[in-house]
This record gives structure tokens, sequence and C-alpha cells, in this order.
């Protein structure tokens, strides 16, 4: 019998690092607490309706194809994804709108109507944007860091410089348009992991331009499909998935994770343990308390989101592209609330993923499914937030803004809805605080060798994975620390 690893969670990362030790010739088995594969990256489905429950971008296609090149495979065999253009339309409190896009001489009517020369502004600011993927890719997100001088050393301390990393982002942004709306327009992709465009440092500027340079995609069938292929590729490889099965503890002893023990009872024993459940909690709930857990609690953590999944009784007419943002009239006010819990604006900024747009079979035939997302603070420790009031406030707002941009009155439409609020990420996922893009923030000290390791310092066989590790949170980048984290599990059993 081979060695034998046992992976605590299905999310995207857990799927990826089983299949790719599975590959290598180990012996893997998968615990997942919930009755479904995927995390964050899953389906919900509802008399008919498909929403995607977490993430809804698919960016960085390259990574995608590396992962299945490591598996043998082809991406296009296993999954269909198609090119979205515009990416997104932008809608803004004063009734105008902005949709981004790679075709540039749309987008120079569009930015020139809203500001003298901002066209140029936006070649400018594509260009930095590109820089900084090209740089911090390689540099920062696809490389392990084993030591601090791994991370910090001249070139990188000059890469960092180049690339503005010690600048907040939107004052960065600020110095290139004075329009307020396009501040807004090539900052708040930092919501895509949770940040302020006012916390989040300047390097995020690599947002836009893999948005609108790289392209944003669309997975027919939901970002559920890329993780149903993902389980594919992993049960192809030879992992045993058990679902239903929450790891309650990991047994230690003499330096080594030896076992983990489910729903309470059951007792696993492993040579390896990879622990994909969200880092903050695997150290509170799953170890014995070296004193990680306080630490952690000291770290910064990303925003959450109040999240409705509406089915509609008819495709609603004036909402022509997938995804949309959708911006209150105070652009900073709407950020500043997601980091002090005891703010609540009166408009906040919503996201809408309306699948249908490219996918018909995310609804019944004539009707439509939308996902609407709308940041709003985490469970703070020191003060949890009224959600019931939020979410009522929110959810009013939505449909009042929503009905006058489209012309229709959309709650008379709505006929199936559910709404998940950061208890229900937590208690569903055991994510920290509700954090749903990502439980830790990723601030310039908090990203690379600053963000907890892949591999625990004292149990030299158990790893993790995940967007609490490096290199961060969102599809991709779990992606690519998957692949970091089966390379060094990996490395350390050959040798």
């Amino acid at each position: 019998m081979g060695v034998k690893v046992i992976v605590i969670g299905a999310g995207v990362g857990g799927i990826a690092t089983a299949a790719l030790l599975a590959k290598r010739g180990f012996e893997v088995e998968v615990f997942e607490k919930t009755g479904s594969l995927g995390g964050r990256c899953d389906s919900l489905e509802i008399k008919g309706h498909r929403f995607d429950s977490g993430a809804t971008m698919f960016l960085m296609p390259e990574v995608f194809a590396d992962f299945f090149a490591s598996m043998g495979e082809r991406l296009e065999d296993h999954l269909k994804v198609i090119r979205i253009d515009p990416t997104c339309s932008l809608d803004f409190a004063d009734g105008t709108r902005l949709d981004l896009s790679s075709n540039l001489e749309l987008m120079r009517r569009q930015l020139d109507g809203f500001e003298e020369g901002a066209f140029g502004s936006f070649l400018r600011h594509l260009s930095f944007g590109y820089e900084a993927y090209r740089d911090a890719i390689p540099r920062f997100i696809r490389k392990d860091f084993d030591r601090m001088g791994d991370f910090i050393n001249p070139a990188n301390l000059l890469a960092l410089l180049k690339l503005r990393a010690f600048q907040k982002h939107y004052a960065l942004v600020a110095r290139s348009f004075k329009d307020e709306r396009l501040r807004a327009a090539f900052t708040y992709q930092d919501v895509y992991v949770g940040m302020s465009p006012f916390a989040a440092p300047a390097l995020f500027s690599l947002f836009p331009f893999m948005e609108i340079v790289n392209g944003l995609w669309c997975p027919i069938g939901g970002m559920g499909a890329l993780s149903a292929a993902l389980v594919a590729l992993a049960r192809k490889a030879g992992v045993k998935f058990h679902l239903d099965s929450p790891v309650t503890r990991i047994e230690t002893g003499g330096g080594r994770a030896g076992a983990v023990i489910v729903n309470e009872d059951e007792r696993h024993e492993a040579d390896a343990i990879v622990a994909n459940a969200d880092l903050p909690y695997v150290y509170r709930s799953l170890l014995p308390d070296d004193g990680t857990t306080a630490r952690l609690a000291r770290k910064k953590y990303s925003c959450s989101a109040m999240t409705f999944y509406l089915g509609l009784s008819r495709r609603l007419d004036g909402l022509e592209t997938q995804h949309s943002v959708y911006f209150s009239k105070d652009y900073g006010a709407g950020f500043g609330a997601l980091s002090n819990p005891r703010s609540v604006p009166e408009e906040y900024h919503f996201y809408i993923n309306a699948p249908t747009r490219h996918d018909p079979s995310a609804a019944p035939a004539g009707r439509d499914s939308l996902m609407v997302a709308v940041p709003v603070a985490n469970l703070d420790p020191a003060f949890e937030p009224n959600y019931d009031g939020i979410r009522e406030k929110a959810r009013a707002y939505v449909m009042g803004r929503l009905s006058r941009a489209t012309g229709s009155d959309v709650d008379s439409l709505v006929d199936l809805e559910v709404c998940y609020s950061p208890k229900t990420w937590k208690d569903r996922l055991n994510l920290e605080r509700g954090s749903v893009f990502g439980s830790l923030a990723h601030d310039m000290f908090q990203i690379g060798w600053f963000r907890p390791a892949n591999h625990h310092a004292r149990f030299k066989n158990l790893y993790f994975c995940g967007g609490s590790t490096l290199p961060g949170s969102g599809v991709p980048m779990v992606l690519i620390g998957a692949m970091l984290t089966s390379a060094r599990l990996g490395d350390d059993f050959a040798a």
C-alpha cells in the first residue's frame, strides 16, 4: 500500500490538491462536511433555477489550462467556456453606464464621454496593470516561500516599489482620472478578494488588466461545472470522496498529525494530512492550541456579503450583460462600511450575476436566475451587526434600484428567493467571520511570505491549501496554491 493522504474539505483547493497527489501515486481520501463538492465554487439548484453559490467569474484561463495539463488532460475536453465581452456593465447612481470591453474603439467613445483624455489614461492604466500581472504573478504568486529572504530581497523590493505596492489602489487611480465614476470603474475589482480599494495595494491594478485584456469567461453549466470537472479528474486519478463527513479533530502526537476524527467517533489514519478548511477554523477547532489562533485573530479579514438568489417568473429585460455592478452615490462610504460593522449605509454597492445571458440552462424556459451580492461587514467578534436589519434594508435598496434601471417591478417577478448572510457562510463552510471572499485580507503584510504557509511548522506531515494560505483567495489563486502544496508534499515524501 502506498502513502496515504487525507484531505479535509472539498473546496476547489482540496479537490485540486487531492487530484494532483493521486496523479503522483498517493492514496488519497477527501472528507467533506457538506453534502456537495466545490465549497464556494458550487451550484445552488432549486426548481430548475441554477445559481453560482459563491464564485461567479472565470478569470486567468491559463491557470486552469496549466492545472489540467498537469493532470495530463486538456481543459477544453472537460469544460466549455466562452469569452464574455463586454465583461461587466457598470451602472452609476446618476443613471450613466459604462460597459467594460476589450473593444478599444468602444472604450474610447465611452471614456472620452466621461472625461476629456480619459481613454489615454485608461491605456496607461492597462499598461501598468500588464506590468503588475507580468511581474507579480511569477515573482509573488506562483512561488512557495520557505524563508523571509525568499520574499524580502533587493530584487523583490525593487519590483514592489515599481509596482506601487505600498500605495493604495484608489490613490493611484485617482491620479489618472478626475471623474469619480472612472475611479470607481478601475478600482471596484478589489472586492473580488473582499478588499476595499481604499485599503488594497496599488498592484491590484492587475485586476482590470486581467478582466479586460486576458478576458472574462463563462463556463457553460456555471462555476459548479468547473468543480464537477475537477472532481471527475480526481476520481479518475483514484481519489475517494466522503460527503456529510465533518472532520472534528486532527489527532497529533510525536511531532506528527497521525489521523483525523470524523463525526466525533470515526478515526482515520494517514501518512499526511492536507487541511482545505478555512485556516483560522483549522487552528481553532481541529488542532491543539499553540497560540496560532490568537495570532490569526489579530490579522486583517476581508468583508462578507449578503447574497440573494432570485428566481424570476420571466427574463428581466434591461439587464443585458451577465455581470453588472451598481454603485451607490457615495463610492467611498459604500466601501467604508465594509470595515466598520457599526456603519450601516443608506445605499449599497451591489453586483448581479445573470448567467442565462450566455447559458440558458441556468433557468427554466422563459424565466431568469439572478444572484445578487451585496458586500457587507464581516462577523467582527467585537461587534456583530444586525444582519436581519441589513438584509431587509439591502434587499429594498436592490429592488428599488434595479426596478428603476430596468423599468420593471422586479420584486413582483420574484417567485423563488434564498438569502445567504455572513452567518450562513460561517455555519455552512466554517468561514472565519463569514468572510466569503476568503477570510484573510490581502494587504502587503498578508501576502507572499507574510501569508500563512502551506505547511505546519511543528507537525511536519500537516499541510494546508485554500484561500487563507499562500498565494491567496480567488479560484485561480487557490488552484495555484493547490499546485504549490501538492508539490511540497510530494517532494517531502520523495526525499
